[in-house]
């Protein structure tokens, strides 16, 4: 019902586009590869989520993360999105939109912020009537807290640290917002569907949305929580773990990781469809279960299993799985490159950027196309460590090569060229010195460094596929290669 409403006020809201906003917003990142489709789908990704991003507007610098035409961000999209944004030179508008909803959180909508703010820095009127009565999927708060640290990641722009607006959200989130909610594991199984609010229409939807514990909106009513929750909880709770450890609160810190591993056990032990061997999706308040609703992906999305057996029969899941929204499968390039499926990987790529797809205007999947080519396919991972980042080659046979230039990360600039999976090239172009963590898939016990031998060190993956790693230091203006 939902979906349906927003695929109509888009309709109508793009025929009728006349805002004051204009975009404006230039990006230098560029890709170039020996294989044009993936040229092709660089550009289109880069092109649409440009025409997205606005200036002189009373809510400040935004890029729209919600229906297309609505003119507006909402917290569930604009979370997604930030690591395209950032690739794409879109950190203040992040900083901006992220902070918007850290400081409008409330103990008037039990400890929910706006679902929604548009670009007159209001509540969007489709999604909020009054503090009582407003549309909020509950995973959203925690994916807010993991975007933050995603924007740290490869910004390290301590605001997402230090900034009193982003602790206070942080603290009521992980604290009077999950006991409001009941959405601790001692209660989650028991708890009302409908909570927090003096009286109840069944029929009004601002009342009966406020509060869906899951991004499954086809049957909101009697959904008592979903598995995509919790995977937004562990990586909420690991993301604030993190943050802690910089503000030296090591204990506090202990007690949020341990917190992520408890949610990981019960996914994988108590909300396990043992007879199917897969995860169930949704409970429902009459204790039944729901599968092949779409959204286990946020299982892998967020990395919110440990058992090996179980990430892979999540990925097959989805792979046999019925064909959901555009904007879950905005997330299946990013997740099949993270999970050793690149050739799977690549041909959502091409889905995505197929002027036939449905809706692929949709703005979530245009940035998380750039996501998927930065992160998934050139296998780019920033580091906690300043001025430190990893390359691994995720090409599949049929590109021989690729090359991602003028790549922002820690407030440096640098090209990354691989050549199938055997050689790549990093040129740093900032005025710092960085660390190059080069990886190669393979447990070849040696590569070479500008074609001097060197040994290597070898890891896995999420999968457990072996890599060999080596870290160097690139000089400012330098370029180095390496090949296995």
């Amino acid at each position: 019902m939902k979906a349906i409403k927003k695929f109509i006020a888009a309709a109508i809201l793009l025929a009728s586009f006349q805002s004051s906003a204009f975009a404006i917003e230039k990006s230098t990142l560029t890709f170039d590869s020996s294989d044009p489709n993936l040229v092709t789908c660089f550009k289109w990704a880069k092109d649409q989520a440009l025409q997205f991003a606005f200036q002189s507007d009373p809510v400040g610098l935004w890029y729209e993360a919600s229906v297309p035409g609505r003119e507006a961000f909402c917290m569930r999209d604009t979370s997604h999105q930030v690591l395209g944004a950032h690739l794409l030179g879109l950190d203040k508008y992040s900083l901006n939109m992220l902070g918007k909803f850290a400081e409008n959180i409330s103990q008037s909508k039990d400890f929910c912020t706006y679902w929604e703010l548009n670009r007159c820095n209001k509540p969007a009127p489709i999604d909020y009537r009054n503090d009582q009565e407003f549309w909020y999927d509950l995973p959203a708060n925690f994916e807010v807290i993991d975007a933050c640290w995603t924007a740290y990641l490869w910004t390290h722009d301590k605001s997402y640290i230090k900034a009193k607006n982003f602790n206070h959200f942080y603290k009521l989130t992980v604290n009077d917002y999950v006991n409001r909610w009941d959405l601790q594991l001692d209660k989650i199984q028991t708890r009302q569907r409908y909570m927090n609010r003096p009286s109840f229409d069944p029929n009004d939807e601002y009342q009966f949305s406020r509060g869906i514990p899951s991004y499954h909106e086809g049957q909101p009513q009697n959904i008592r929580f979903g598995a995509d929750l919790l995977a937004s909880q562990v990586a909420a709770y690991r993301s604030y773990s993190e943050i802690l450890k910089l503000q030296n609160k090591n204990k506090q810190a202990a007690i949020f990781s341990k917190k992520a591993k408890d949610i990981t056990s019960f996914l994988e032990d108590t909300l396990w469809d043992k007879t199917n061997d897969r995860p169930h999706e949704l409970m429902l308040t009459d204790d039944s279960y729901v599968t092949d609703t779409g959204t286990q992906i946020y299982l892998l999305y967020h990395d919110a299993l440990q058992s090996l057996d179980k990430k892979l029969k999540t990925l097959d899941a989805i792979t046999r799985g019925p064909q959901i929204t555009m904007e879950i499968h905005s997330h299946y390039a990013q997740v099949y490159y993270r999970y050793g499926q690149p050739q799977i990987a690549y041909d959502w790529l091409m889905k995505l950027s197929d002027p036939k797809m449905p809706r692929r205007e949709y703005p979530e999947v245009s940035y998380g196309t750039i996501a998927a080519i930065v992160e998934g396919l050139m296998g780019v991972e920033p580091s906690q460590t300043e001025n430190k980042i990893a390359t691994l080659s995720r090409l599949t046979p049929k590109t021989k090569c690729a090359k991602i230039s003028n790549l922002p990360f820690h407030n440096n600039t640098i090209d990354i060229e691989h050549h199938a999976q055997n050689q790549t090239t990093l040129t740093n172009h900032s005025s710092r010195t960085i660390t190059w963590q080069a990886r190669f898939y393979g447990d070849e016990p040696q590569h070479f460094i500008d074609g001097k031998k060197v040994k290597a060190q070898k890891d896995t993956d999420k999968v457990n596929n072996p890599y060999i790693w080596t870290e160097i230091k690139i000089a400012p203006k330098q370029s180095v290669t390496v090949t296995k």
